[in-house]
């Protein structure tokens, strides 16, 4: 990402505008007055890990803004050009909007035309910040004003990225009626169904199977959905995307499959879980066709097509793959 070629406007400028603006009205502006703060919190925007914590300017003092004057007018104009001007790291008064929660600051914002998708030095849009800090007010505002759902960050993150770690569905569904890429990749090639899994996020993978996201996605690692699932002791995940028709015998980059990631994992449930599935495609299907085949696998298979009780099928399963695996 390269900086903007235009300079730099002053935010001390911006500052100084809005007070004289705030001044010349009969009766005070609650959102003059909140952008003002806003834009003096920009020194502190990385030096805290939660909003509100910014000592005695802290957000958490504010009270709901009103989008009009007392008198019923509206704030007098504010140069756009000024309004888009962003400070060292290329945050725009939006992007502070967005993650202080003022949504009547960013409806005045947006309503002065200001561009819904200026990207900060990480990448982020104003509707990421608002993603980022559950802002879901402000998040409505800028998709209703054209934010687009599907730009990347640095780290090749869309906004449904960010919604992963969301205790509803109400966002999430917003972005996906805004024609959100339920596919999309960040730079590790998880798409936000993988990176939900991932984390372990069970209401959000249940959303995105249920939204049509390929089960059958691979990361830049070639691990696919049940491979992350076992890894991260998922049993309840694993169980999921086994029932949906995932490919139990695909392998990574490396020939390992899903069985290899359980009992590295050393979750004796997700070992068993898998194995059980095995056994019942041995007995149902004729062919047994995986993704990407190793010498590993080919041998397993030639050995379940033959004839055996459950026992000797765990224990040449077993003795297969326990083995030292590295955990990747």
């Amino acid at each position: 990402m390269t900086s903007p070629a235009s300079p730099t406007p002053s935010w001390k400028g911006i500052q100084q505008q809005v007070l004289e603006r705030e001044s010349e009205a009969d009766h005070e502006s609650v959102d003059w007055r909140h952008l003002e703060t806003l834009l003096q919190a920009r020194r502190h925007w990385f030096a805290v890990e939660q909003k509100g914590s910014v000592g005695s300017g802290s957000t958490s003092t504010w009270q709901t803004p009103s989008p009009v004057l007392k008198d019923g007018r509206e704030p007098p104009d504010l140069d756009s050009a000024r309004l888009q001007g962003n400070d060292a790291n290329w945050r725009t008064p939006l992007h502070y909007a967005c993650a202080y929660g003022r949504p009547a600051v960013v409806a005045l914002l947006v309503k002065r035309k200001c561009n819904v998708d200026l990207c900060d030095s990480d990448g982020n849009t104003p509707l990421m910040k608002a993603l980022q800090y559950e802002e879901e007010e402000c998040a409505i505002i800028l998709l209703e004003h054209g934010a687009n759902p599907n730009v990347h960050n640095n780290k090749g993150e869309t906004p449904l990225h960010y919604v992963i770690f969301y205790r509803n569905t109400l966002i999430p569904a917003k972005l996906l009626s805004y024609n959100a890429d339920i596919e999309a990749k960040n730079t590790s090639g998880q798409t936000p169904l993988l990176l939900a899994i991932k984390k372990n996020r069970k209401m959000m993978v249940e959303f995105f199977i249920k939204n049509k996201a390929n089960i059958h996605e691979v990361d830049d690692k070639g691990r696919t959905a049940l491979m992350l699932a076992v890894e991260h002791k998922s049993t309840y995940i694993a169980e999921l995307l086994l029932q949906c028709g995932v490919n139990v015998s695909a392998s990574d980059n490396c020939g390992e499959i899903a069985l290899s990631y359980a009992i590295a994992s050393g979750n004796t449930a997700n070992r068993d879980l898998i194995l059980q599935y095995m056994k019942e495609q041995s007995r149902t299907s004729v062919n047994f066709n995986p993704v990407k085949e190793s010498p590993k696998d080919d041998s397993l298979r030639r050995s379940i097509k033959k004839s055996h009780s459950d026992d000797s099928l765990f224990a040449m399963v077993q003795d297969s793959y326990e083995a030292p695996i590295k955990v990747k």
